[in-house]
């Protein structure tokens, strides 16, 4: 489950690394400084973590005999 925002998908590939290749309509040194600028969120957020839904068992675990 992911929890990035509309606006942060953009920074990111489908497995979480960030997206460093400016888009076509993007000059690269602005694209690299927005990437910088969103990486600097992660790390101002860190400990922070992301507000889930708590997930709930439907059934009790049982122990292997």
């Amino acid at each position: 489950m992911t929890w990035y925002s509309d606006a942060d998908r953009q920074f990111h590939y489908s497995d979480h690394s960030h997206n460093w290749t400016a888009p076509p309509n993007v000059d690269q040194d602005v694209w690299s400084e927005l990437v910088r600028a969103h990486m600097q969120g992660h790390l101002a957020n860190l400990g922070e973590p992301p507000q889930r839904a708590p997930q709930v068992c439907a059934a009790p675990l049982r122990r292997a005999s």
